[in-house]
């Protein structure tokens, strides 16, 4: 009670897909959990798997909780590809037949941009202050998730004077990045409470109030799970 669990998906025309999941507290921090490929997911250059292994997949690893909201990266997520001559259904459609509904965001820079911006903020903590409940990251990965850690170790946030060493970091690490970007600059969606509409951090926050100070402990078990 009081978390709720998303997920996003990077597809890729020859790679696997990659995914990602995270639980949201009413504080607004996100917690990275878990991760597929559960193997290393960057020396993987090609993958027979269809949108039905993913959707298998996706229902084993949520067997005991679904996720509150998912979302689809729109670069491949929504494109209708032609094959011979004859236009298909998307991913997202795909997905869709098999009971797995996905939200597509805008692509773009300035979305990206934004999303960076974002993981930028909640990665921030005051260094000159010890680690307390309100100095911390508001960003945390599981060691479940090696690749997400590995991307976020060599993603390049800043803008550096060698933009060919950009472009090589944005494109070696961004599968993982982009289902970060997407998850923090998804709305706080709670199906739970209503079909439609959204509830705000503030007030899951006023309904779990005392659930979530009573649980703060509990964040220990994320202990040097966290990156």
């Amino acid at each position: 009670r009081g978390r709720l669990q998303y997920m996003a998906v990077d597809p890729h025309h020859r790679r696997p897909f990659y995914m990602l999941w995270a639980e949201i507290d009413a504080r607004g921090h996100y917690y990275f959990f878990r991760e597929w490929p559960d193997f290393d997911f960057f020396s993987t250059r090609s993958s027979s798997l269809v949108v039905r292994d993913y959707a298998t997949t996706i229902r084993n690893l949520e067997a005991d909780h679904l996720a509150d909201h998912r979302r689809l990266n729109p670069t491949f997520g929504k494109l209708h590809p032609t094959v011979k001559g004859m236009t298909t259904t998307s991913i997202q459609q795909d997905f869709q037949a098999f009971g797995l509904d996905f939200s597509v965001g805008d692509s773009g820079l300035e979305h990206e941009e934004t999303g960076i911006s974002r993981v930028r903020a909640l990665l921030a903590f005051d260094d000159h202050f010890p680690q307390s409940p309100t100095n911390v990251p508001k960003l945390t990965v599981s060691e479940n998730c090696p690749n997400l850690v590995k991307a976020l170790s060599n993603h390049c946030f800043d803008s550096p004077k060698d933009e060919l060493l950009l472009e090589r970091t944005h494109k070696a690490y961004r599968d993982p990045i982009n289902c970060v970007r997407m998850v923090v600059t998804a709305p706080v969606v709670d199906h739970r409470k209503a079909q439609s509409g959204y509830i705000s951090i503030d007030t899951l926050r006023e309904e779990n109030e005392q659930d979530f100070l009573s649980a703060t402990p509990s964040i220990a078990r994320f202990g040097a799970d966290w990156l």
